[in-house]
C-alpha cells in the first residue's frame, strides 16, 4: 500500500457527500509512524493508546481547535464565529497526524521535527498538526485514572 491508497474512499452513489473509509485511524496512525522511519513497538503500542484517547476525546479536540482558529483569525465577530463552528471539521488524516506527533512528544523518542515532516505527508500546515500534537498531549498528561470512586454519594438530609 502506498500514500495514495490511504487517501482513496469509496462513494455510494444516492450519497456522493458521505465516504467509508478504507483504513481505520489505527492503521493511518501506524502507517504515518512507520513512513517518520519509527519502527519500535513501544512506540506503536503507544500510538495505539493515545490514538484510543484522541478518539474518545475527538469532540474535545475538535471543538479546541475551532476556538483556537476564531481567536487566530483577525476581525472575527460572533457571525463569523458560528459560520465557523459550523463548518470546520477535524479530519481523520490530520487527527492521525496530530496523534503521531503527540506520541513521539510524549514518550520523548528522539526524532527532530516530526510535526514538519508529518504535515507535508498530509499536505497540510506544521501549526496545525502541532496543534492538534499539543491537545492530545494535554488530554493525556490530564486524563483522570479510570479508577472508581471509593466514597459513597453523601445524601442530603431533608430539613422538616
Amino acid at each position: 500500500f502506498g500514500y495514495r491508497d490511504l487517501l482513496l474512499s469509496v462513494y455510494t452513489p444516492p450519497f456522493s457527500d458521505y465516504r467509508i473509509p478504507l483504513w481505520t485511524t489505527l492503521e493511518i496512525s501506524e502507517f504515518l509512524m512507520r513512513r517518520l522511519g519509527v519502527e519500535e513497538n513501544t512506540m506503536l503500542r503507544a500510538v495505539g493508546m493515545v490514538m484510543n484517547l484522541a478518539e474518545y476525546h475527538r469532540y474535545d479536540i475538535d471543538k479546541h481547535l475551532r476556538l483556537r482558529s476564531m481567536s487566530n483569525t483577525p476581525g472575527s465577530s460572533s457571525s463569523s464565529a458560528s459560520v465557523c463552528l459550523t463548518t470546520f471539521s477535524l479530519y481523520n488524516l490530520h487527527l492521525c497526524a496530530g496523534v503521531v506527533a503527540a506520541s513521539i512528544k510524549y514518550m520523548d523518542y528522539p526524532l527532530a521535527t516530526p510535526s514538519t515532516k508529518l504535515a507535508r505527508m498530509v499536505r497540510s500546515s506544521t501549526g496545525y498538526i502541532r496543534a492538534i500534537a499539543d491537545k492530545i498531549v494535554n488530554i493525556v498528561t490530564t486524563s483522570p485514572p479510570n479508577e472508581p470512586k471509593t466514597e459513597p454519594p453523601q445524601k442530603k438530609r431533608r430539613i422538616l
